[in-house]
Formats: structure tokens, sequence, C-alpha cells
């Protein structure tokens, strides 16, 4: 079945924007990955010698130390306190933790990330309609088109089977297009009609000004730096090759001099050479290389002031371990800014799971649920503990503020719940609860059992 003549130019625009971000997308991808080319900071580097070129990835280690303070702690439907059951189903199904890990370094990567929500397809044609599910799809294969309002109009997405079929999947408010390239265009192979008046993917552009047309990679502040600590170290290792170690010559010996077992003199680390006649050895004292470690001091402390991460992350370490205090004071700028990107991304989040919501239970929603985080920060366990249990010891904060407050998953609250439930219906002291929850039976004395006394001996 063809496609329409609207739909058909609208999957062509989609594929004219792809394209015309193809090139920055690969460039970006290649510094995350550290594999970027020397030729991009200016080395004339011979090809012989590529076999020195060094690439500190520190692309990597920024976006990787951002990502892991960044997890999803709750997803909380409008008005209510509490996870909804049906919720977390969709939650633990899509796989949040996954999904959002790799939708987060899509966008400081790419700068932009995008989330699709729908039913997953069924196998065969009996399955029935598949769970509902939210999954990050790659910015490398997906374009979409927002409005002055920063909603979306279309999106499409394009792939290949192994066989090198070009697929595509157009999304429209009301439909979703499954497509492939036919003998001379696209042909639809399914069409979705779900009628629900959105387009069922959300896109988050990072550094998102009030024109959502600008927006940028979370990576581009720390590559001119990145790039001069790969130049430091580059020119470092073929120092060190060269003027690093100890230089020997010979004089007053003749080019053809031969010696036994070598046709010609030639650079040999030999530990005894034996000359004949009046040859004269010595030895170069080698270069100080210290220049280069300082000026790969001086490039971790600028990524230690663009970023806001402590210095271990850059290599720049001290004899004597920081204080508890000290780490959290050395951390404070790095955390307030993944705070700030967790508001931003929650936004962006919970308009996803307000879609999925609409599609596995057909209710609307006023507006989109409130996504909670862990925080950022790295107090120790046995510190919040003890903070926590202050406050519930003075009636400021519950039992589940608690686990809220630690961490805890829905998961891990919920069976902690059937514990504390199973604790009062013993009607005993938690800590034969406690027991009860391990499997093991409780110890409880009969009524009528006269108590225990000691025997005389003898």
């Amino acid at each position: 079945m063809a496609l329409a003549k609207d739909e058909l130019e609208l999957l062509q625009e989609h594929q004219s924007d792809l394209s015309g971000s193809r090139n920055a997308d690969e460039e970006m991808l290649a510094f995350y990955r550290g594999t970027y080319n020397l030729e991009h900071i200016g080395i004339a580097v011979p090809e012989v010698m590529q076999y020195f070129a060094v690439k500190p990835n520190w692309g990597r280690v920024y976006a990787n130390a951002k990502d892991d303070r960044m997890q999803v702690r709750s997803i909380i439907l409008p008005g209510e306190e509490q996870v909804d059951d049906r919720m977390l189903l969709i939650m633990e199904r899509s796989k949040l933790d996954t999904q959002v890990s790799k939708f987060n370094i899509d966008r400081m990567t790419f700068g932009r990330g995008h989330l699709v929500m729908g039913r997953i397809r069924p196998r065969r044609e009996n399955d029935g309609d598949g769970p509902v599910v939210v999954w990050s799809a790659s910015p490398m294969g997906m374009s979409t088109f927002v409005d002055s309002d920063g909603f979306e109009e279309s999106a499409a997405q394009f792939s290949k089977k192994r066989d090198g079929t070009e697929c595509a999947t157009l999304y429209l408010p009301d439909s979703t297009l499954y497509l492939e390239m036919g003998t001379k265009d696209w042909e639809v192979v399914d069409r979705d009609n779900h009628n629900l008046g959105v387009v069922p993917v959300v896109t988050h552009f990072n550094r998102a000004m009030s024109d959502r047309s600008v927006f940028e990679s979370e990576l581009t502040d720390i590559m001119p730096i990145t790039h001069a600590a790969a130049r430091a170290l580059t020119i470092l290792q073929l120092a060190q090759d060269t003027v690093g170690a100890p230089f020997k010559y010979i004089s007053k010996v003749d080019k053809g001099f031969k010696d036994e077992g070598i046709p010609e003199l030639k650079l040999y680390l030999n530990a005894i050479n034996v000359f004949e006649g009046d040859a004269v050895l010595g030895q170069l004292d080698p270069a100080n290389l210290a220049n280069f470690t300082h000026a790969l001091k001086v490039y971790g402390e600028q990524m230690m002031a663009i970023t806001g991460l402590p210095g271990k992350y850059w290599g720049i370490t001290t004899s004597n371990p920081q204080s508890e205090g000290a780490i959290i004071e050395s951390e404070n700028q790095f955390v307030r800014d993944v705070e700030s990107d967790c508001e931003q991304l929650g936004e962006t989040i919970g308009r996803a799971f307000e879609v999925a919501w609409r599609i596995e239970t057909g209710q609307e929603l006023d507006f989109a649920p409130n996504v909670e985080w862990h925080d950022p920060a790295t107090p120790t366990v046995a510190q919040r503990a003890d903070a926590m249990m202050k406050l519930h010891s003075v009636g400021a904060l519950a039992i589940e503020g608690i686990w809220d407050e630690l961490g805890w998953s829905e998961a891990k609250k919920k069976k902690q719940r059937a514990y504390l439930e199973d604790e009062r219906a013993l009607s005993v002291d938690p800590t034969l609860g406690m027991f009860a929850n391990m499997g093991l039976p409780a110890f409880q004395a009969e009524p009528d059992a006269e108590p225990l006394r000691a025997q005389p001996v003898g």
C-alpha cells in the first residue's frame, strides 16, 4: 500500500532533516567514544607516528558521571502521594532505569534525546495487544518537528533490516505508520490508528532556550580543553620515545664502520659495544618533561572549573584523602548542575509517561505526572540514616518518608509494607516479626505453660 502524497512529502522532510545533522552527530559520537581524529585539533602527525596518538576520553567521563547521579526514584500521578500500581507496572515493564540512562546519554552527546511510547508489537497475529512501554530512540535515526509551544507535530524513525531493507516509522497525532522501501518508493506495511490526538514521541532539547531550535550537546564546553590535553599527551608520548630517554652518541667513527655481526653502525640499545681505534662514546641527558605534566594539571583544573567535578575525575589527586565534608563541598557546583538538569529532564519524562498512561488506561490526566529523583549528592548511608531517624523521633518525618530519603525503590518499599503488615498481624515484638519474615518460626510460649524453673543438681 502506497503512502498518501502529503504523508510521503512529510516523511521526505524528516529524512532530509536527519541527513542534515548526520555529520555533526557522527563527530559528537566520536568525541563521546574517544575516537575523534587528531587532525581535528591541528596536529600534523605522520601516519607512521599514529601509534603515539593519545586521546583522553574526558567526554565519556563527564557524561557518565552526570548520568550516574540522575536516577529516577518514582513517577507520581497528579494529586497523588504514592506511585499508582498501574504506573509502577509501566515503569517496570519499560526498564525505566535503563531507558532513562540511554536517553540521558543521547541528549548529552547529541544535544537531543527521544522517548517513544506505545505497545510492543506482538510477534504473532493472535497474541493480541502488547504491553505499553516507554523506550529511548537514538537521535541518529529519529527526526521530530515541534510547534512553537514545544509539542511534537510529527516524528519519523529510520532503520535497516539485516538484509539491508530500509524501514521507517512515521508518527502522527492520530496514527502510526510502519513503512518499508519498495521497488520505487515507500510502502505502508502496517498502520495503527490509535487516535491519541498527540504524537507518541517526546523530544528533549538539551540546553534549550526560548527558541526551541537552539540547543547543543552537553560536551561542547569541554571539547577545546580535551583537544588541548590530547595535544599535550601525544607530544609527551613522542618525547618519551625520543628525547625522554638518555641519548647515546659515537664520534670519530667512519661512516662505513662495520662491527662483527652488524653490517653497518646502527642505533641499538646494547648493553656493551666494542669499537676499534679512537672512537669516542658519549651520552646526552634526557629532556625534562615536567612542562607537559604541568600543562596536563592546568587542563585538569580547567575541567574542574567547567564541569564542577572534583579533581580525581581528571587525574588530580592528593596524598591525603579528603574528609567527608570536603568531598561534599567539592561537589556542590556539580550537584546543583545535576539538579537543574533533573528539573528539565523530569518535565520531558513526565510528558512521556502522561501519554503512556493514556495508552494504558484510556484516561487523560490534567497535567503531566511528577518525576522524583534520587539525591545526586554523595552523603554516607550512616549520615543520611542518622538524620532521618532524628527527624522521625520528633514527628517531622514518617517511616515512608525515611524510605524515600534513603532512595528505596517502589518495589522495595512495597515489600517492606508487607513485612510491617505481617508484624502487626502477629502482634508480637518487631524482632520476632523479623524472624517470621526470614522464614524462621517465632517462639511463642503456650498460654497455660508453667514457667521454667532451675532444678537442683544431685
